[in-house]
């Protein structure tokens, strides 16, 4: 007789997963989620998130999707289309859409913990994720565990003070785990706890990592090929197109550094700076060395990996706000790719790049920086971009599917 084994319970809060106005979502969750089932058995995971997530997830029958609504008119319903603090750049309203926001996620976890009873309720981002499911844990009994992703908690800390810092330090200390993306946001936990308060935590500091089985199996889409020139050398930019990327420095600075070279700049992705930046690539005529591909999948994505030399990470912050990247999937995709890596220090990167080894870190002050880090690359002998190319591809295994997988698994088993 064969005894089958229960399987741990997982239930992901987040504000961001793939969605039918937005697909590539917090993309890294699932992610996450496809590499840990990929390697191991033993756990089954349930997912909480806004808006309508696209299809070919739901079809999933190792994932379990609850969606949810929280605001009167769909309009304003964006959390998950764009990052919370691009929001509130925009309009203070969104304060008001994210308190409906937080308030219906919390609702929405309750119905789903009582009826789905699970074994850990693991929050992608503190803001408002760990606040709801802390309150989830104490109603329930049941342990919860954080991934802290970018500056949601310093920002949380900056609005609300000192009230701020004891809510949060009451939040990270009642968890049973947390996981920081970069070195920089292990800072904005050391804001609000003590060195005891920090030894008594589970805590690991660790990127998301890749999919790196599903890059391998999907098929390049070469439609995007005829957007580029065979012969042409191309320096690619991948994300979203939103203001703390530092697209507008990225684009003056290409333009000097243009001049003197043959390379041409791919800019993949969407957001609300799109047609700024196209204005502003007019401006400095660069229409023919500057190419736009919109919105792009994983088979575009590995068809674009291919056909560039240099990724560059151009990340910058946003002035009034304690905001920076919580380290750039990208960037691993980079360098599972083995391409020339080129990120900012504005992307917290330094756990995964070592400078001049397996990439470059530079400076991110102004575009000429860009242009100086870019005329630095074009100046390399041939084996030094070789062996940056093959370090970068041994350091990638880290965070590849089998890498990660083992190391977030381990720290949701704990």
């Amino acid at each position: 007789m064969t005894i089958l084994k229960k399987k741990m319970k997982i239930l992901i809060t987040t504000s961001s997963f793939p969605n039918v106005r937005n697909s590539i979502s917090g993309n890294f969750i699932l992610d996450q989620i496809n590499n840990i089932n990929a390697y191991y058995d033993d756990m089954e995971f349930i997912i909480c998130s806004p808006g309508i997530t696209i299809s070919s997830v739901q079809e999933n029958e190792k994932i379990k999707i609850y969606n949810f609504r929280y605001f009167f008119s769909k309009k304003y319903e964006n959390i998950g289309v764009e990052s919370i603090t691009d929001l509130i750049k925009k309009s203070k309203f969104y304060y008001l859409v994210l308190l409906f926001f937080t308030l219906s996620q919390l609702i929405k976890v309750i119905k789903i913990t009582s009826k789905e009873k699970p074994d850990l309720i693991y929050a992608h981002w503190f803001t408002p994720q760990a606040v709801t499911s802390f309150i989830v844990s104490k109603i329930y009994n049941i342990p919860y565990k954080i991934t802290i992703h970018s500056s949601d908690l310093k920002i949380l800390n900056y609005y609300l003070g000192s009230l701020g810092k004891k809510i949060s330090k009451i939040i990270l200390k009642s968890s049973s785990g947390i996981t920081v993306t970069s070195k920089n946001i292990f800072k904005s936990v050391e804001l609000v706890l003590n060195k005891d308060e920090l030894n008594k935590l589970n805590l690991l500091q660790y990127p998301m990592g890749i999919d790196s089985t599903a890059i391998e199996q999907v098929n390049k889409n070469y439609d995007v090929l005829k957007l580029l020139e065979p012969k042409s050398k191309y320096i690619l930019y991948l994300g979203r197109l939103v203001e703390k990327k530092g697209l507008e420095d990225l684009i003056a600075g290409f333009s000097e550094f243009s001049k003197l070279s043959n390379y041409k700049l791919i800019i993949a992705g969407f957001g609300n700076l799109e047609n700024k930046l196209k204005r502003l690539v007019k401006e400095k005529n660069l229409e023919n060395e500057v190419i736009f591909t919109g919105k792009v999948g994983l088979s575009e994505k590995k068809v674009l990996f291919k056909n560039s030399d240099i990724l560059i990470v151009p990340s910058d912050s946003l002035v009034g706000l304690p905001v920076s990247e919580g380290m750039p999937v990208t960037i691993l995709e980079g360098l599972y790719f083995g391409k020339v890596v080129i990120a900012s220090d504005q992307t917290n990167c330094e756990d995964v790049i070592e400078d001049g080894v397996n990439g470059f870190i530079y400076k991110s002050e102004s575009a000429e920086s860009i242009t100086k880090i870019l005329n630095k690359i074009n100046k390399l002998e041939k084996e030094e971009v070789t062996s940056i190319s093959s370090n970068a591809l041994k350091s990638s295994k880290m965070y590849d599917s089998k890498g990660s997988s083992r190391i977030y698994y381990e720290f949701l088993k704990l």
